[in-house]
């Protein structure tokens, strides 16, 4: 599997190909001089604030420079973090597709009202405010 380019490493190619700063860059761009700073050294995301200035800066789209922060984040994440399986969920029986099973609604409802919390009980799909005492 090929690994993707983080955005950064293209915006700081094409930053040196322009010969500009990332700090005068970010200024052209109406955009902070730390994030383009940091997105050139591969330190931080796209935003899709971000790819909309890179895209008129740069003469792309901004769907190009999202997807490529797309691509590098599944990467990262498939090399790096461990995943379980996980079964389809149109499998499961009837009694373990309930959204909030009785019990443990119960048990939740009983917890947040030792704390003296305002809580949101669902209760046959319809959200009902709950205070202590009610």
């Amino acid at each position: 599997m090929k690994i993707p380019i983080h955005p950064g490493k293209l915006v700081k190619q094409h930053l040196l190909k322009l010969k500009m700063t990332p700090s005068r860059a970010a200024a052209l761009m109406d955009l902070s001089p730390e994030v383009v700073v940091k997105l050139a050294k591969c330190k931080s995301r796209i935003s899709p604030y971000g790819a909309i200035k890179l895209a008129l800066a740069f003469e792309t789209t901004p769907e190009f420079w999202l997807d490529l922060q797309m691509q590098y984040d599944l990467y990262t994440v498939r090399a790096n973090v461990f995943i379980p399986r996980i079964n389809p969920l149109k499998n499961l029986p009837e009694s373990e597709k309930q959204l909030f099973p009785k019990k443990e609604r119960l048990e939740w409802m009983a917890r947040k009202k030792k704390k003296n919390y305002t809580l949101l009980v669902r209760r046959n799909y319809k959200i009902v405010n709950s205070q202590k005492g009610e």
